[in-house]
């Protein structure tokens, strides 16, 4: 397991890594501002979690970016963990001889849907498959889980 900075060390080690993600400079970034009002995308924040689980040598979960949005508190969540934090979901499976990313929770976040015949969206799909319509086929091969 890879030593914790000091908190301070850590906040600069974040700033630099922020800085160079959003094509800003170190000096540009306000530590208690908002990661995404920096310039920070999604895809962004899963890259800065994992260059920190790098950098610390241990899992994070993989909403630290979003429970932590700023780099002081990320830096002082990382440096003083509570008895909260808790690793990323399926860290350690392994290590304890059990499970696999196949036996892990999922959450659908989001659907859209398009279909011929006026099935546009989601609303539209559950009013056809509420009322009973067909669309060649579909509802039977749905029906069959295919």
């Amino acid at each position: 397991m890879a030593v914790v900075p000091e908190e301070d060390e850590l906040r600069r080690l974040i700033a630099r890594q922020l800085a160079q993600m959003c094509g800003i400079t170190p000096d540009e970034v306000d530590p208690d501002r908002p990661l995404e009002e920096h310039g920070l995308s999604s895809r962004d924040t899963v890259a800065l979690a994992g260059y920190l689980e790098t950098l610390l040598g241990r899992p994070l979960p993989p909403t630290l970016v979003w429970e932590y949005p700023t780099v002081n508190r990320l830096a002082e969540a990382l440096t003083h963990p509570g008895p909260q934090e808790q690793a990323a979901p399926g860290a350690g499976l392994a290590e304890r001889g059990g499970g696999t990313s196949r036996d892990m929770p999922v959450a659908v976040v989001g659907i859209g849907c398009r279909f011929p015949g006026g099935v546009h969206g989601p609303g539209a799909f559950w009013e056809f498959l509420r009322d009973g319509r067909e669309l060649g086929g579909l509802r039977r091969r749905l029906a069959r889980g295919g």
